[in-house]
């Protein structure tokens, strides 16, 4: 393959994300899961994991604190 195809494909590849990231972080709780998983997963590479392996755990580890953040609100918005 050509190696500026290949470049050009992964340059594509982020303008993809970033279109689809966009929409989703208009509210602020979501940007903070964004802005959550891009941090772990830079820390991650930082210390040494491998690429495919630290993208999976920021993924998993920010699922699981937006889920927290958005139980906390349902809980917060129900009268007891």
């Amino acid at each position: 393959m050509n190696e500026k195809l290949i470049i050009s494909s992964g340059i594509a590849l982020y303008a993809l994300f970033i279109a689809l990231l966009m929409p989703a972080v208009r509210d602020f709780k979501n940007f903070v899961v964004a802005s959550i998983g891009m941090g772990m997963n830079f820390l991650l590479k930082e210390v040494g994991v491998a690429a495919g392996v630290s993208i999976v755990i920021a993924m998993v580890g920010a699922a699981l604190i937006g889920l927290i953040l958005e139980v906390k609100d349902k809980h917060k918005g129900t009268v007891t």
